[in-house]
Order: structure tokens, then sequence, then C-alpha cells
């Protein structure tokens, strides 16, 4: 019994020993995987009014009838980021009106001021503010003045200023 149990004792030493090594093996193999990931970015042009309402009065009169300056003015802030490439920002009045004209134009762009530029709002055409934008994010000033053709017959007007990021 003795002769069985050391010959089952050196067969379970063997495989146990046979074991641990082929673990090892398997544990010290590295496993190497490649892989190729292309990410899209999807194109962003947001631009953005700080007043959203502005309410201009129209011009007063006097007792006599004669009309005061028929212009009146007011000011806000456009704001845009963009990161496509070749970019503008248009500008359309979509409720334009025969008797008054809006007038919209650039102060001054990312606190710089350079050359003025106005566009005239006669009719719902769509107009270039700003050309050039490339990945960009700035903000500039903008002055809005109404001329009104016919102050005396005009009844209150509601202009509706649509600002665009579109491709140049």
């Amino acid at each position: 019994m003795k002769k069985i149990l050391s010959i089952l004792a050196r067969q379970l030493t063997s495989f146990i020993t046979l074991t641990i090594l082929s673990s090892a093996s398997l544990v010290s193999q590295h496993s190497v995987s490649n892989q190729v990931v292309t990410l899209g970015v999807l194109e962003l042009n947001k631009v953005m009014v700080s007043n959203e309402l502005l309410a201009l009065e129209s011009p007063g009169y006097s007792d006599t009838r004669q009309p005061e300056p028929s212009v009146v003015t007011a000011q806000t802030r456009l704001v845009w980021t963009s990161n496509g490439e070749q970019r503008k920002i248009s500008v359309a009045s979509k409720q334009a009106s025969r008797s008054c004209i809006v007038r919209v134009n650039l102060q001054e762009m990312n606190g710089h001021i350079g050359p003025k530029h106005e566009l005239e709002l006669k009719d719902a055409s769509t107009h270039d503010f700003i050309r050039g934008l490339s990945k960009s994010a700035g903000s500039c000033g903008i002055g809005f003045s109404v001329h009104m053709s016919d102050p005396e017959g005009a009844q209150a007007h509601v202009h509706s200023i649509a600002y665009t990021v579109t491709s140049s």
C-alpha cells in the first residue's frame, strides 16, 4: 500500500507542477488588440442677442402739428460662436413696413472699433452683416435706428429681426 501511495503522490506532484506551470504560462502571455476610433464633431453655429425685445417709441408731436425728428434709436449686443469654417452672420427684417425703415449698424466688434457698417432693412431680404468668421466666438455692439417716412399716419410697427450664421 505504501508503494501505491508513493506512486500516487509522485503522480499528484507531477500533475500539480504541470498545472502551476501551465497557469503561469497563460498569465504571462499578453493580449494585444488595436482599435481605430473616429470621432465626428457636429458643426455648432449659435447666435444670441442680449435684448430680445427692444421697444422703440415713435417720436412725439408738438401742438403745432410739426413733427419732431422722426428717428428713434436703441442699442443691443450680438454674441456668436461657430466651429465652422468660412461663416457669416446675416440679418433680415421679417415684418418690414413701408412707412418706416430700420437701420442696423455695427458699432464695435470684440471690443475693437472699426469702420462703421450700416444696413437698411427696407424689405424682407437678407443682408450680410459680419463676414469672415472661422472657428470663432465673439460679440459686437449693434445700434438700431428707425426712420419714419409717414409719422402722422404711422401705427405701431413690429419688426422681427433675424440673425443667422451661414456659410460664406
